[in-house]
């Protein structure tokens, strides 16, 4: 921590953490310290401190004499920077991919194990007459797609999920078209 703050120990002994740290006159408002000062409990809080040009999840936790009255507080701050970073990508790609699955010209679902829908691209959504997601998702896809209230006979859905295997299913003509 000396390092990232261009200190050393004599330096910094005896001053505010937000003299020291924020290079501020007084504490920041969402500071964990004085939030612990305030309730008497641990407090924490996750930030970004542009002087150490990082971002930390903060921990206070009270320091008391052995009457049991507070006389300050134990700062543990661990640096979070590349885990933030990390939940930037994947937030980045997750919308890269919400943005694939709903262009793609192509009929796109989800389903768990019990054939509930998790989720539906527009394309199919449309073909099938709806408008919204939470019209189908959460139920049940023989439900949506076919009008039933069984699992279809020889569904290749629960195949695959079954055996691990890609089963395909060629329907007659009289069947009812896709799915």
């Amino acid at each position: 921590m000396l390092e990232r703050l261009h200190s050393d120990s004599g330096s910094i002994i005896g001053a505010t953490c937000y003299q020291c740290i924020h290079k501020t006159d007084a504490p920041p408002p969402d500071c964990p310290h004085v939030g612990l000062l305030n309730s008497g409990l641990t407090c924490s809080a996750e930030v970004y401190e542009p002087q150490l040009d990082g971002h930390f999840s903060v921990t206070t936790s009270p320091l008391r004499n052995e009457d049991g009255e507070l006389i300050g507080s134990v700062h543990v701050a661990h640096d979070i920077t590349q885990r933030i970073g990390r939940e930037k990508r994947l937030r980045e790609l997750s919308e890269q991919l919400r943005a694939f699955f709903d262009t793609v010209p192509a009929y796109l679902f989800v389903v768990d194990r019990q054939l509930n829908i998790m989720d539906i691209n527009n394309q199919m959504l449309r073909h099938f007459g709806y408008s919204e997601r939470s019209e189908v998702v959460g139920r049940r896809c023989y439900e949506i797609f076919k009008k039933r209230n069984t699992v279809c006979e020889k569904c290749s859905t629960l195949g695959c999920m079954q055996d691990g295997v890609m089963h395909q299913r060629i329907t007659e003509p009289e069947e009812e078209t896709l799915l």
